[in-house]
């Protein structure tokens, strides 16, 4: 009996043993093993970093924008790596990067696999950044009031407010430095969605008076000039140069939140936080005002297309013409912004004459005149319209030597029926000889760009579909040295005067224009604009030679422009390439045209008269970074 119950203890415990076995040997089993994860995750720079970093794990790199203030000589990241891994330098150890603007990392896995990491550092000007600003008192961002669907939001005395903070641009702005005074630096506040910019009324007290936006005001700048007092913590005090009050958050009687001009003194409601974005893309209201006709006698008020001409021969050197399609008069004007709705277009074409391409005022810039117009009733009407023809509708052009080539389509009512270039000799005043020439294959609405080679590119597009929501871009050249040779057409490989071998070069949105900026080849497109949809974007991309290939678009811009209550029509995208400022910002443009979802266009005025607001019929001009592209 001793012997059977020992046997079954021997049996019992080994049972344990073996148990423990398992358990022991099942742990050892899913023990993770060393991760060979040796990525970069994040790389901060505490103060003077740009945006968001961008990582590219397939290349290795880091890229990101810090200010000029940052001492390059001692920059102290906070890096973040996979779990594990070890970084050298290590976070928080200061690098110099002054010599390049790139620093060389290893990143080391927790089983040893060791990469190399390259981090480059893009230096952006301290006294031209982007900021979402919000209250210290409630996280509430300054922003315009106003309503979006009436375009309150772009108006002149448009009121700056308070509210929820949701990244929308008319909620971001330009910090500008302007000038130094008695060791105090100040700075123009400029809204990104309106282009105007943080003002207060003139007056002999500002206490208690609330702040708008407006036009920028030479005569007396330091009511848009603003100080920025560090208060610590990340907060700044912002200062009116003018009356010396500070820029405080309050709430109106409705309980909306607004900004007023008050003593120091009120605590969280005047200190504000900056936080600093990426540059994008703005109106530009100084070109805009230049489209803003107004003065008897100015002839083209209200139009639409747009090219820009840059001039270099003789007495017109540094002048620039703009080219128009149908336009209004200016006795076809009611008043100031207001033209006739019983009337129509008197031309339909034009040319003004810009004096200079930093000089926007637009009583600076005559019309241009035939001398030999067949229409002695339309006097600013540069190109007649032929006969059997209701249009000559001008676009694209470029300056050889001592005369000017403008393509231009011809048809009736909206029907295309023909094409042609137009020849304009330059004269030293404002009244130039024009030719009509068609030389076989002759086309291309969409961009006159000058190449490296001796040839002219000129781009058109054809429609996808019915409604042309997508089209094929094609390019066709004639050689700079003779116009009228008969023009090529791209087919893929090589060059053919056969148009039915010609091949698409891109697929691009609705409507197109395409320029060279710098070395390289800028395509514009924009979504249709002519229907009641909701894409109404712009977008860019590029190539190193006129036939590609294209980067991939990048949306730059959304256009908001609104009419009693819903869409307005937008169309012909124009890029101007000579405009491109000090700070590689793109000047692209484009056009309205009343409505765009069936709503009324005209309005009756105070007298009973008909009107239109020229508002409508004007260009509207934008400004975009190159980098919003990778340029």
């Amino acid at each position: 009996m001793v012997a059977k119950f020992s046997r079954k203890k021997v049996i019992g415990f080994c049972r344990i043993l073996l148990c423990i076995s398992l358990l022991v040997s099942c742990e050892s089993e899913i023990k993770p093993l060393p991760s060979s994860s040796n990525v970069i995750k994040s790389f901060k720079v505490e103060n003077g970093q740009v945006g968001n970093e961008v990582i590219n794990h397939l290349d290795h790199t880091v890229s990101l924008t810090i200010l000029s203030y940052v001492d390059q000589t001692a920059i102290s990241p906070s890096i973040d790596v996979a779990n594990g891994a070890t970084v050298s330098p290590r976070s928080g150890e200061a690098i110099d990067v002054s010599s390049d603007q790139q620093y060389t990392y290893t990143v080391v896995s927790a089983s040893g696999r060791e990469q190399s990491w390259t981090v480059r550092f893009t230096i952006a000007d301290a006294d031209y950044q982007a900021y979402i600003i919000t209250s210290a008192e409630n996280d509430n961002a300054l922003g315009i009031q106003g309503d979006l669907l009436h375009n309150d939001k772009y108006w002149d005395h448009a009121q700056v407010d308070v509210e929820w903070n949701n990244g929308e641009k008319w909620q971001k702005w330009h910090v500008i430095f302007d000038s130094e005074e008695n060791g105090s630096r100040y700075y123009s506040i400029r809204n990104m969605f309106s282009g105007l910019y943080l003002s207060a009324p003139d007056g002999d007290d500002y206490e208690g008076v609330n702040t708008y936006q407006d036009q920028w005001d030479i005569e007396n700048p330091d009511l848009q000039l603003w100080r920025l007092d560090d208060e610590g913590n990340g907060l700044y005090a912002i200062a009116h140069k003018q009356s010396g009050l500070l820029l405080t958050s309050v709430t109106d009687a409705t309980g909306y939140g607004v900004t007023i001009l008050k003593p120091k003194g009120e605590g969280e409601s005047q200190q504000w936080h900056l936080e600093n974005i990426a540059l994008e893309s703005y109106r530009d209201v100084e070109v805009q005002n230049f489209f803003r006709r107004n003065e008897p006698g100015m002839g083209a008020v209200a139009f639409d297309q747009g090219n820009s001409i840059p001039l270099t021969y003789g007495p017109n050197n540094g002048k620039v013409l703009w080219i128009t399609e149908d336009a209004w008069d200016s006795q076809q004007m009611l008043g100031p912004d207001v033209l006739n709705g019983n009337s129509f277009f008197k031309y339909n074409n034009s040319i003004i004459i810009q004096p200079s391409k930093d000089n926007w005022n637009p009583a600076d810039a005559p019309m241009l005149t035939n001398p030999d117009t067949k229409h002695p009733d339309r006097v600013y009407q540069v190109m007649d319209v032929p006969d059997g023809m209701h249009w000559t509708w001008p676009g694209t052009g470029l300056e050889i030597g001592d005369k000017v080539y403008i393509y231009a389509g011809e048809g009736r009512e909206l029907e295309a029926h023909g094409a042609a270039i137009y020849v304009l000799h330059q004269d030293e005043g404002t009244s130039w000889k024009v030719e009509r020439e068609t030389p076989v294959n002759v086309g291309g609405p969409d961009g006159m760009v000058r190449g490296d080679d001796g040839y002219v590119y000129c781009y058109s597009n054809e429609s996808l579909d019915q409604f042309g929501f997508e089209t094929n871009v094609f390019v066709r050249r004639f050689l700079e040295e003779d116009p009228m040779l008969d023009w090529e057409f791209w087919d893929g490989s090589g060059w053919t005067v056969d148009p039915d071998a010609k091949q698409a070069i891109a697929t691009s949105k609705a409507t197109t224009s395409v320029g060279k900026v710098e070395d390289v080849y800028v395509m514009m497109s924009m979504d249709q604009g002519f229907f009641c949809t909701d894409e109404r974007n712009i977008y860019l991309s590029y190539a190193p030679s006129p036939v590609g290939p294209w980067s991939p678009k990048v949306k730059v811009y959304e256009i908001e422009e609104h009419i009693n209550g819903d869409k307005a029509r937008f169309y012909t995208p124009i890029i101007h390439p000579y405009f491109t400022n000090d700070r590689r910002e793109l000047l692209l443009t484009y056009s309205l045209n009343f409505a765009a979802c069936d709503q009324e266009d005209f309005y009756f005025d105070e007298h009973g008269r008909k009107a239109l607001n020229a508002y409508y019929y004007r260009l509207k001009a934008i400004r975009v970074p190159l980098s919003m592209i990778g340029l």
